[in-house]
């Protein structure tokens, strides 16, 4: 009886230490090195620099956002003015001889080097910059599905719960923010209010990986 025990403890052992077995512990791995890849951010609406002129119809939402930022020192603003057409009504047009002006004022944003150490910004230049303010943390694996073949690979979808960690102050103080980005909101309670993701998981040599990371 005591070999049987031993001979079924050994094998116990080894699942739990063979980074290949479909275990919630090398998927809840898996999904931390990925995890540990991304970063939480926010998202500007526009690349940096970014200028926003009185009649932009998005300038009442952008400037306490951008403004904001701007006191926590990430950006700086500069005021400008733009020469734009007058709007005219089609009749107007017609009779006008030259398409008349007016001075238009607007604010000018662009990053510090404060906003470069933080955020992701210009890469590509065309993508919306980004500012990021913490961490995230696999709180538990809630369930996974059976191994399968799939192209070759052995793969399984993993459903979990995740936190948000190390959240800048910058973040957590500004409700202007939280107001503005949906996410950070919720971040900022996920400690007790965990997020649910989903995660596709691939069989390597090595153990298993998050999908994201397979063949790097």
């Amino acid at each position: 009886m005591r070999h049987v025990t031993l001979i079924t403890a050994i094998l116990a052992t080894t699942a739990c230490s063979d980074p290949k077995a479909a275990t919630e512990a090398n998927f809840k791995a898996a999904v931390q090195a990925f995890l540990s890849s991304e970063k939480s951010c926010i998202s500007l609406p526009r690349p940096l620099p970014a200028a926003f002129t009185e009649r932009d119809p998005d300038y009442e939402s952008h400037i306490p956002i951008h403004d904001e930022l701007v006191s926590v020192g990430f950006l700086s603003k500069e005021p400008f003015e733009q020469e734009m057409e007058i709007p005219l009504s089609l009749r107007a047009l017609f009779y006008a001889k030259r398409r008349p002006t007016e001075m238009v004022a607007g604010i000018r944003y662009s990053v510090t080097d404060a906003g470069m150490a933080a955020g992701q910004v210009g890469d590509p230049p065309e993508r919306p910059s980004s500012f990021c303010y913490g961490q995230y943390r696999v709180v538990g694996i809630t369930n996974f599905s059976e191994p399968t073949s799939a192209l070759g690979q052995f793969v399984s979808t993993v459903h979990f719960k995740w936190e948000a960690t190390d959240i800048a102050e910058w973040a957590s103080s500004s409700e202007i923010l939280q107001n503005a980005f949906p996410d950070l909101a919720r971040d900022l309670v996920s400690h007790e209010e965990p997020r649910t993701g989903t995660a596709t998981v691939v069989l390597t040599g090595k153990g298993w990986v998050h999908r994201s990371l397979f063949g790097n």
